[in-house]
């Protein structure tokens, strides 16, 4: 395979359109695809934007000119999850692969000699497809409808160790004998049932040896990925957990119980918690907000210095419209959605 170095885009001038909008201001608004927005990643204000959709194409554009200047062939199945990390992107897809491009070679010309592709490898190991995956720097790790977690060496497209999640936990459970787990009467709360309506393995987060999974029982596991083991496990949600963040402190989760979470890491206790009226699709947090996608017209921001809620996005504009936000994603006060109708809206926020 190809070396897999840091690779730096040939646009790295910073945008300054962007002070001139105030949060909520709409950026700009265009047709994407021809059905649903499934996932999208992008770098920087202005800047680099992939995005998938359930016409089963995926499409690189560059948000200076807001035009697609390529399409990432290879994969058999509509793209369900992608993450973007120093110029490359990873895919995961229905058709139980996972694929590593390098988006300098999308929409560029290239000296001769050189290949030509953007694809620099693929992990083929899963059985069924692959419903979450997290990328940083070395470290892969996806989750996928087979109920196991894998993680990959990048350089060779092997599998180096897989994860059965079940598996994994109840030998946790009978080790230690369920133990108050982490301190908090919470932990025997009962676990949400398993729901065929969600994938299994729903969210995932790796950082270093930390990983963290949500899952359709409900619960969160944080895992050592150096040992392949639970060392707890955050419970509280009534229903499946369909996507996490997590930094140095504290742990925010989303699930479809229409609630959002945020944990102590240091303890495993819930810090805060609030609902919304639909199942939370995505979310993303930093230290002044929480931003939310649950399959309505809107996105949904929780000030946390305010401590208020806020919508974003067309449905404030046309409250009639029957567009949903299925993912968002937000960098230095630039957010892109895609919607149900194939569209993708960029906001201030």
């Amino acid at each position: 395979m190809k070396n897999v170095q840091r690779r730096v885009s040939s646009r790295r001038h910073r945008p300054t359109l962007q002070q001139y909008y105030k949060p909520g201001d709409k950026i700009n608004e265009f047709h994407a695809h021809d059905d649903a927005v499934t996932s999208l990643a992008f770098d920087a204000p202005f800047g680099t934007l992939v995005t998938a959709s359930t016409d089963n194409t995926v499409r690189v554009w560059d948000m200076n000119r807001y035009k697609c200047v390529g399409l990432l062939e290879g994969h058999l199945s509509t793209v369900k999850c992608m993450q973007m990390h120093d110029g490359l992107l990873v895919t995961g897809s229905q058709d139980a692969s996972l694929k590593l491009w390098d988006l300098s070679k999308v929409g560029h010309t290239v000296d001769i000699g050189i290949d030509p592709s953007p694809l620099l490898q693929s992990f083929e190991s899963h059985v069924d497809e692959i419903t979450t995956l997290s990328f940083n720097s070395d470290t892969l790790v996806s989750g996928s409808a087979d109920k196991t977690i894998r993680q990959w060496d990048m350089t060779t497209g092997h599998c180096m160790q897989t994860i059965d999640v079940l598996w994994a936990s109840s030998m946790m459970s009978s080790h230690i004998g369920s133990i108050a787990d982490f301190g908090s009467a919470s932990s025997w709360q009962p676990r949400a049932p398993v729901s065929a309506d969600y994938p299994f393995i729903g969210a995932l987060q790796s950082f270093d040896a930390a990983l963290a999974s949500g899952t359709s029982d409900g619960l969160v596991r944080l895992w050592d990925l150096r040992s392949g083991e639970v060392i707890r496990k955050l419970v509280g949600h009534t229903g499946p957990v369909t996507c996490l963040q997590f930094d140095d402190r504290n742990l925010t989760s989303g699930s479809a119980d229409r609630s959002v979470r945020i944990w102590d890491l240091r303890t495993g206790g819930i810090l805060d918690s609030f609902a919304y009226d639909s199942p939370i699709q995505s979310l993303q947090f930093d230290a002044s907000r929480i931003v939310c996608t649950v399959k309505q017209n809107v996105v949904k921001v929780y000030d946390r210095v305010e401590e208020r809620h806020w919508d974003l996005g067309g449905g404030v504009e046309d409250p009639e419209s029957t567009k949903t936000i299925g993912c968002a994603r937000y960098e230095e006060g630039y957010l892109v959605e895609g919607g149900s109708d194939g569209s993708i809206g960029v906001w201030a926020i």
